[in-house]
């Protein structure tokens, strides 16, 4: 498995996405599910996942990639993780790039 994320890293997003799949579809080594779908390009998924499996360190990892391009829900939902773990300058952070997505629908 380990010769499979060192692949996986090194390959195309697609490649990412199906190991990272496999990760996923197996229940273990979610953090390498996690990995995979951040280096694709898949924020989304990969917080989701994050989330779901309690991988904080992780969370933490792909949180920083968020902007205001990002989808507001995450970005609040990632916010709302740091404000509970006393985190507040990210939290911030990110709830100023929400109020920047935000301000373009208003």
């Amino acid at each position: 498995d380990d010769q499979l994320m060192n692949l996986a890293l090194l390959s195309s997003p697609e490649d990412m996405i199906e190991a990272a799949r496999y990760y996923e579809g197996r229940g273990e080594q979610m953090d390498q599910a996690v990995t995979l779908y951040h280096k694709a390009g898949h924020l989304s998924k990969a917080l989701e996942l994050a989330f779901a499996t309690e991988q904080f360190a992780a969370l933490q990892l792909v949180a920083e990639d968020l902007d205001e391009k990002s989808d507001p829900t995450l970005l609040a939902r990632c916010s709302d993780f740091f404000i509970e773990h006393s985190q507040y300058e990210k939290a911030v952070k990110l709830l100023l790039a929400a109020k920047k997505v935000m301000s373009h629908f208003l």
